[in-house]
């Protein structure tokens, strides 16, 4: 047999290259493996931190739309007069999509009807909506601030959809009757959507006592997202909010995933298999050519 084809017979019979070569794919492998696993955990991470950051700018919405209630309910009935309305009351109460007038007539709620100058919209079939005469029910019986659900679509006043109400008993004259002040959830949370779109998260909005398998709003990235197993890519939080429970709940998508790949794992592997079959090749060479000085 010729001297030049001993290199490759002796890459593949030499035993301490293929031990040398074993070992160092293995080696190779083990390192990728933790160095991916510590990756996925930074992302995890990562994620959990943004879901948290975005968590509490909802809640912080939610109370901004909470206190603007308490600040319309502060200046009535003084708001009636249409000299009082200034116009701080109209910069910072700016977000109210309407606001109603419901008293208690002899144990009957009738809705008054709002002085034309104010700018905010009402509802004259306010009273024929489901759930409302519910919700008079209780912040008349509490005598507090409480929340409604989130409106849907129906075909009493479909405009109102996705409308957040607060129902906010007030006593002015030995008469009392309630505020009903409404906010559009959608626009309010606008800058959290704007948020979620660079992000490439997707966040959405539970009433735990009503319609809690569904979502009562939805914002974010209009993109699928993965299927995981675990609950390490699900973050979830409560709010309450006036008598009311919001569940929160944060994904993932693609997208977000796809930004933070890192491909250093991957090298490492590379580079570690190459260097493991050169050094076999190298350790084959050298065992043929002492193999050959002995002959």
């Amino acid at each position: 047999m010729s001297t030049n084809s001993l290199p490759s017979a002796g890459f593949i019979t030499h035993w301490q290259a293929i031990i040398v070569l074993i070992l160092g794919l293995v080696l190779s492998s083990f390192v990728t493996y933790q160095m991916s696993m510590q990756r996925q955990q930074e992302i995890t991470l990562q994620f959990h931190q943004d879901a948290q950051h975005l968590a509490s700018l909802v809640a912080n919405k939610l109370n901004e739309m909470r206190q603007q209630a308490l600040f319309v309910g502060k200046l009535w009935p003084a708001i009636l007069d249409q000299s009082a309305i200034g116009e701080a009351t109209e910069q910072y109460a700016g977000q109210i999509m309407s606001v109603e007038i419901i008293s208690l007539d002899a144990g009957h709620y009738q809705q008054v009807p709002l002085p034309e100058y104010l700018t905010w919209q009402s509802n004259d079939k306010l009273l024929a909506m489901p759930d409302v005469h519910t919700m008079l029910s209780k912040a008349t019986a509490l005598q507090e601030l409480v929340t409604g659900p989130v409106t849907r679509i129906n075909s009493v006043a479909p405009e109102y959809a996705g409308e957040l109400r607060w129902y906010l008993p007030m006593q002015a004259e030995q008469s009392n009757f309630i505020l009903v002040i409404g906010f559009a959830l959608q626009s309010v949370l606008e800058p959290i959507s704007e948020e979620l779109q660079h992000t490439k998260l997707q966040l959405a909005i539970h009433d735990l006592e009503q319609f809690s398998s569904t979502a009562l709003l939805a914002l974010g990235v209009k993109d699928d997202a993965p299927e995981f197993t675990g609950n390490e890519w699900l973050f979830k939080d409560t709010l309450a909010l006036a008598e009311r429970q919001w569940l929160l709940q944060i994904q993932p998508t693609y997208a977000y995933l796809a930004a933070r790949k890192d491909l250093t794992a991957i090298i490492v592997f590379v580079a570690g298999m190459l260097i493991s079959i050169l050094s076999a090749f190298i350790l084959s060479q050298r065992a043929q050519q002492l193999g050959a000085i002995d002959s």
